[in-house]
This record gives structure tokens, sequence and C-alpha cells, in this order.
């Protein structure tokens, strides 16, 4: 089933996110207990809560509530929004790869140093932690997984992005050993700007191998 997946990075990036994320909910957490929670006792007393306001206190039930929640949103906010802020994304040197990408691949399905040409379409959904890769094509559609994006270089706007997928043709993939034939692969693609140009092999056999040549849309 396709959904968006955790994809690998170099080094520790994502651990220092997690702590500075940690702090800014702690500090937030903090704002929350000097103030917030007086008035929130100050009105509990005023509707004549004061013995449930105090045993709620008593067990750190809104401390923790408090904390835990700010870490939440914290991450999710992140996550989904301000890892892609260019001055973020400069410091996490992580690619906002997400979007449409379209161009034309070359198989070597044909042999005999024949080539089939086709057009393609490359769907990237990325967050800071998960990403997803639907490719679609004429007769048939392949969505990856096992992400990786390594050797990045944010003044290039250039990295690495590698994935395995598995492509389903429908009906027309009982047709064994032809075009349409259903089958595993994995692609190796070098993205620099708005463009990309990907190697890939598959399993078919015999085994075939191409490369593509994608372009990002506005």
């Amino acid at each position: 089933m396709a959904g968006l997946r955790p994809y690998l990075i170099e080094g520790e990036t994502r651990g220092k996110v997690l702590i500075v994320c940690l702090v800014l909910s702690l500090v937030a957490a903090s704002f929350l207990n000097g103030i917030i929670f007086p008035l929130l006792q100050a009105l509990a007393h005023l509707i004549g809560l004061s013995e449930i306001y105090q045993s709620f206190l008593l067990f750190g039930l809104f401390g923790t509530a408090s904390y835990t929640c700010m870490v939440s949103i914290a991450w999710k906010v992140f996550d989904h929004f301000l890892w892609k802020q260019r001055v973020i994304n400069q410091l996490i040197n992580i690619p906002n790869l997400k979007g449409v990408w379209k161009g034309t691949g070359y198989s070597s399905y044909e042999g005999n140093n024949k080539q089939i040409e086709y057009s393609m379409e490359l769907r990237i959904s990325q967050t800071f932690t998960k990403m997803e890769c639907h490719a679609v094509f004429e007769n048939s559609d392949s969505y990856g997984n096992s992400y990786s994006v390594s050797c990045c270089n944010f003044q290039q706007q250039s990295c690495l992005l590698s994935f395995a997928y598995g492509n389903g043709a429908g009906s027309i993939s009982l047709k064994v050993d032809s075009w349409e034939e259903s089958h595993f692969g994995y692609n190796i693609i070098q993205v620099v700007g708005d463009s990309m140009s990907g190697r890939y092999f598959t399993n078919r056999s015999p085994q075939t191998k191409g490369y593509f040549e994608l372009k990002k849309q506005s």
C-alpha cells in the first residue's frame, strides 16, 4: 500500500532537530506554568472547582500534559512546515524535493543496442521525516520504498536520491516477459536544482536497465 515512508539521511540532523524541539517545548511549557495555569487556577476558584484543580496539580497532570502537548506540536510543525523554509533548510541541509517532475526515460528492454523511449512523471511527497515517490507511465504505476537522501549540497541545490520500487501494470501485467510485465527495480537519481538525471535496473528476465531525465514543474 502506498504512503509516506521514513527515509535515511546522512549525519545526525534529525537527532539535533529533536533536541531543539524538546528545548523549545520546555520553554513554552514553562510559559504555560508561569502565566496560563495561574489564570486557570483563579478561574477554577471563581467557579468553585478549586479542589478538582488542586487534584490535577497534585498528580502533575497539567505540567506533564502541557509539555507533552508542546513537544508534539513543535515536532509536527517542524516536520510538515518549518523544515522547508529557506533559512532552516540551509541549516539542516536536506533538499525539498516535493513536487511533480516530468520528462523522458530510456530502457534497454529491446536489447541489441536498441532502446525504448517513454514519457514519465515522478510525483514526490515529502516531510522532514518521510517521503513518497510515485512514478506514472502510460500503462503502469510504480511506488518507491526504502528511500535514501545523501550527498546533499545546499549551495548547489543538489543531492543523491535512491530508492527501490515496485511497478504494477494492472491486468496487462499478465503478459510475462513483455514490456508490460510487473517488476521490481532500483533508482539512483542525481538532483541538481530543478533537474533530475536517474539510472535504474530491474529484476526483469533478462534484466533491463535504463536512465531518465526529468524537470520539476512549477
